[in-house]
């Protein structure tokens, strides 16, 4: 055979077996696409007109929702009520398509292979639903998960191992209002591409915990708010991994976390472009200690309710890079604070804030805060500013400037301790509520020159340094003496027998020495040597120990409450003061006189109650209430010393014992107790 002939066989042979490669191919491609036909038929994205939600009535009561390829009924999962392609916006209102039956479904369940884009809010609303199968939803490809189980509030676990969120660009509020769920599994998380997780944990109220794999990342996170708000069962909170570098809001962000104790911070945060830290910690009431040294808040302008409610902080240390130059807001900033002993403030920069309503109200252990560096020029409301500062025995507002703070209305309120105020040439005080009353007698303030005003007479826009003046103590209009003897001896001249001390003469008769000490008319001093009454014989009822465990969500005992606890503790013993006419309490705690025992803060609560007899006698029950903290390493000790206590029972004591300093009318005390409980609300 010539060469040119076997050239064309093997040409021929090549060919051939071209073809039948050819063909081959094409059967494999038929077959596979045969095959995968019904994969890709299964796995319509969700805008495919071919999937439907339905509503299935179940045997049991309620309904059970699905998500399936066509609109066909599906005996399976009993008859079918309503019907509606997934594409049709449905809502907890007009419109939404399961007509009111929303609250009715108590199962869910994704019957069909699906591979949609988005599963915002599919599961969105079902307060009843109790079990969810998503085990056929292939999430390869799901770029919004926002919402998709907000309000899911009876569901305790979701089965999310087969969840993949490599494609997620949005989560926020995924698992939002699901306060029965016990635990979460996000090892299979990867949020490399997601930039929202505003609100995602919001109220999951029962977790315990949250663990972060590696590969839930937060670098393109953009806002944080309110990421872990309401999550009260948490404990601790490892974000050592997070990157918050992108974030601008952290507003909300630990809101509501009242059982956190830990937060680990990343050893490299960066809080560069958070503008919003409003409420960031609010009710974080176990925090014992917050880690501010990483944080940088250049261009945070709101800082309002930041630490509000943290009642467990004993002190806050602001570093270098925690500026305030572009805030406006500090309303609220430290609002029950309870047990915040101090705050340093001198790095403070006010000078753009507009709002300080409720700064430190109820930081019942501040005893000092220094306010010098303040610029409050441009704030418009300081109302209940110190409110509740209970500790605070002094108060420097000599550099403030109130020209815009309108009547600054409860600035001062129980404000119980403070005994000296530097006020400003500008403000209106008679508004703030400057404390009128202590220990059963009246307060007025004196100024530099002597001049004596009612707590809401205070002269307005006038600077002057005021100090309390207690009536009936000898340091007021009515100091106190018991005159009497043949000469008038007064400041002025003496007329009728009497010996008066005080600042006007003694004009009348009496037997004793007039020894009013007081700046105006004291008793006995001004209108001569009066007879005094005898004190009345004082004797010991009961004198006791009594051990109350430390509670950080308690209400406190105020000295009303204190009355009904000796009632239910003596009042069925032999003894006990039931006929008294009034009676008047005494709560001491490191030497100093408070208004409650706060069941929030360890210590000895040495209590003192004088219960007036018809008789003109006094009963004293003395009480040591201890609050117990049962992680201290020492228990709280008394700080009354020896000498003060009071006798054996049964023992009578002077009438003036150092720990009951006045008797308290029942009318008054019934009075202070029925505003305190309306400022409780």
């Amino acid at each position: 055979m010539g060469e040119a002939a076997r050239g064309t066989l093997r040409a021929k042979g090549f060919s051939a077996l071209w073809a039948l490669a050819l063909m081959v191919a094409v059967a494999f491609s038929l077959a596979w696409a045969s095959a995968s036909g019904a994969w890709a038929d299964e796995a319509a994205p969700v805008a495919d007109d071919d999937v439907f939600v339905a509503l299935y009535s179940r045997d049991s009561g309620g309904y059970t929702l699905v998500f399936q390829k066509g609109e066909a009924a599906r005996a399976e999962y009993g008859p079918l009520e309503v019907v509606y392609p997934l594409d049709r916006p449905a809502s907890d209102g007009p419109g939404d398509p399961l007509g009111g039956k929303r609250s009715y479904v108590l199962s869910a369940v994704v019957a069909d292979a699906l591979q949609p884009e988005s599963t915002s809010g599919w599961f969105q609303g079902l307060e009843n639903l109790e079990q969810v199968d998503i085990s056929k939803l292939d999430t390869s490809k799901v770029k919004d998960s926002s919402n998709m189980f907000d309000g899911c509030r009876s569901l305790k676990s979701i089965d999310l191992s087969k969840f993949d969120t490599s494609s997620l660009e949005e989560a926020h509020g995924m698992f939002s209002d699901c306060s029965s769920l016990g635990s979460l599994n996000l090892s299979k998380f990867e949020t490399s591409q997601v930039t929202g997780m505003e609100e995602i944990f919001r109220d999951c109220s029962s977790l315990t915990s949250l663990s972060f794999p590696k590969s839930f990342e937060t670098g393109m996170v953009e806002s944080m708010r309110s990421m872990f708000s309401g999550c009260s069962s948490l404990k601790a909170l490892d974000l050592s991994g997070f990157d918050t570098s992108r974030a601008t809001s952290m507003t909300d962000m630990f809101s509501g976390c009242s059982s956190l104790e830990i937060i680990v911070f990343p050893t490299t945060l960066k809080t560069d472009a958070v503008i919003s830290m409003q409420s960031m910690f609010s009710g974080c009431s176990s925090l014992a200690t917050i880690d501010l040294s990483k944080f940088n808040t250049a261009k945070v302008t709101n800082m309002d309710s930041m630490f509000s409610g943290c009642s467990s902080l004993k002190s806050i240390q602001f570093p270098a890079t925690f500026t305030t130059s572009w805030v406006t807001s500090m309303g609220r900033m430290f609002k029950e604070c309870s047990s915040l002993a101090s705050i340093g403030l001198s790095r403070f920069d006010t000078s753009k804030v507009t709002n300080m309503i409720d700064m430190f109200c109820g930081c019942s252990s501040l005893a000092t805060i220094d306010l010098s560096k303040f610029d409050t020029s441009k704030v418009t409301c300081m109302d209940s500013m110190f409110s509740g500062c209970s500790s605070l025995e002094s108060l420097d507002l000599s550099r403030f400037d109130m020209g815009k703070a309108g009547d600054n209305f409860w600035m001062l309120s129980n404000c119980s301790s403070l005994g000296k105020i530097i006020l400003p040439a500008t403000g209106d005080f008679a508004k703030a509520a400057l404390p009128d009353w202590r220990n059963g007698r009246s307060v007025k303030w004196r100024n530099e020159k002597g001049e004596v005003f009612a707590a809401d007479a205070i002269p307005a826009r006038t600077a002057g340094t005021y100090t309390a003046v207690v009536e009936g103590n000898g340091s007021d209009n009515n100091g106190s003496g018991d005159g009497s003897g043949n000469d008038g001896n007064g400041g002025n001249s003496g007329s009728d027998n009497g010996n008066g001390s005080g600042s006007n003469s003694g004009s009348n008769n009496g037997s004793g020495n007039g020894d009013g000490t007081g700046s105006g008319n004291g008793n006995g001093g001004s209108n001569g040597g009066t007879t005094a009454d005898p004190a009345p014989k004082r004797t010991v009822a009961f004198s006791e120990a009594v051990t109350l465990p430390l509670d950080a969500t308690g209400v406190a005992m105020d000295k009303w409450d204190v009355i009904r606890d000796l009632s239910k503790r003596f009042g069925t013993r032999e003894g006990f003061p039931a006929g008294a006419e009034d009676v008047a309490v005494t709560i001491m705690l490191g030497g100093k006189e408070v208004e409650a025992i706060d069941p929030t803060r360890a210590g000895a609560y040495e209590v003192t109650a004088v219960y007036s007899m018809p008789d003109g006698t006094e009963r004293v029950i003395e009480v040591a209430y201890t609050v117990a903290d049962p992680a201290a390493k020492t228990p709280a000790k008394s700080a009354a010393k020896p000498g003060t206590r009071l006798a054996q029972t049964g023992d009578e004591v002077p009438a003036a014992a150092p720990l009951a300093t006045a008797v308290l009318a029942a009318c008054a005390l019934a009075a202070a107790v029925a505003a305190r409980r309306r400022a409780r609300g």
